[in-house]
């Protein structure tokens, strides 16, 4: 078994994935799109859903839809992938960064009361909680603290496609947010290859994602039969192809089986690594609600008298790659203009010191799990 690998990620891919693919190349005229974004837009209880060509395009498609000025203020966490706020960076937004909570890893929801507090009257403020791993943050409560009558909330769940809050409810609702953001990229629990939805209950929204998504169309102008093609704005073309959509409804059919199977491994995880010196977990609170995206440990190095590099070495030497979600967004060079030098994250800076990211997806199997975790426990010994 040391002679395998074992990536932090992989899709399963399927000769029922291939298949749909085929037909759909050997039938181009039909529009299978349009049947994932409905598709998806049921499964999630939203009235709409809109396709994009990759997950940072949804993401730019949101911030488009919203009409982002530079006077608003982004607010989200330190612990996500620069996409979250591309659009904020390239406008020289102000974003407001909200140091995490250890046991989640998301934002610290006492911490953006204070934020909300010491907001600038100037421009809106744009939440952006990201559902990190898969565990959804408490949207209703952040809904809740927002005082701001035009303060807007998108949720960044592009890692966890597929989870439900506590009531049961499918994150991309929208219940408490304007907007929710999905990625299917190859690294996550369903893909297209690569690919993005946003989801919405907004009708003015959901067509100013409509206009994003092909290149400043607007298909209410539209008249195909003059050739009559009126563009509002330049955005570029950010569709998804029909082959990719239906690579992508065949992955969904699966989705339930994903969860599961996922769910079992990191159970398999917990158990292994329960109650091993200067090494944490995430708390399990949310694990029947979660469709998990990665597994996540928090590992004390200098308590063990090491250096990350050498277990992590030793693990590579054993065919088990590791990661380390994410770079602090307070430490981007790029960032340096948008953010506020005085602010400090101390949790998110012990946070990035401890991480390590182990393999996860859906092809894993619980032995595999046990390898992993017993070369990791002679890796810290």
């Amino acid at each position: 078994m040391s002679l395998s690998f074992f990536p932090c990620s992989k899709p399963l891919i399927t000769e029922k994935n291939i298949l749909a693919v085929t037909k759909s190349l050997q039938n181009p005229k039909k529009d299978t799109v349009v049947d994932f974004e409905e598709a998806l837009a049921n499964y999630c209880g939203a009235k709409y859903a809109v396709a994009f060509s990759s997950g940072t395009a949804a993401k730019m498609a949101a911030y488009f839809a919203i009409d982002l000025d530079v006077s608003d203020q982004i607010i989200t966490t330190p612990n996500a992938p620069i996409s979250t706020i591309c659009s904020g960076v390239a406008l020289k937004n102000r974003i407001h960064l909200v140091d995490i909570d250890l046991k989640t890893g998301m934002m610290d929801l006492e911490l953006i009361g204070e934020k909300l507090k010491s907001h600038a009257s100037r421009g809106r403020p744009i939440l952006v909680p990201f559902h990190f791993t898969g565990t959804l943050s408490d949207v209703q409560t952040i809904d809740q603290m927002l005082c701001h009558p035009e303060a807007i909330i998108i949720e960044d769940a592009s890692q966890a496609f597929g989870s439900s809050y506590s009531d049961g409810s499918k994150v991309g609702c929208c219940a408490c947010s304007e907007m929710t953001l999905f990625s299917f990229g190859l690294n996550k629990i369903m893909t297209t290859g690569q690919g993005g939805m946003v989801t919405t209950n907004d009708e003015k929204l959901f067509h100013r994602l409509k206009i994003f998504q092909n290149n400043g169309l607007d298909e209410r102008k539209e008249n195909p039969l003059l050739r009559t093609y009126e563009h509002s704005v330049v955005t570029g073309n950010h569709q998804l192809t029909n082959f990719q959509a239906a690579f992508g409804l065949s992955q969904f059919e699966e989705i339930e089986f994903f969860i599961q199977k996922r769910r079992l491994l990191i159970d398999r995880y917990h158990k292994n690594l329960q109650n091993i010196p200067c090494l944490t977990l995430f708390k399990k609170d949310f694990d029947k609600e979660t469709s998990p995206h990665l597994f996540i440990i928090q590992i004390d190095f200098p308590a063990l008298k090491t250096t990350r590099e050498k277990p992590v070495r030793f693990l590579h030497e054993k065919g088990i790659e590791t990661g380390r979600h994410y770079h602090p967004l307070h430490q981007q060079p790029v960032l340096k203009y948008n953010l506020d030098s005085s602010e400090e994250y101390p949790c998110m800076d012990l946070y990035y010191e401890r991480t390590l990211t182990l393999p996860l997806y859906t092809s894993l199997n619980e032995n595999e799990v046990d390898y992993i975790c017993d070369t990791l426990k002679s890796a810290l010994r």
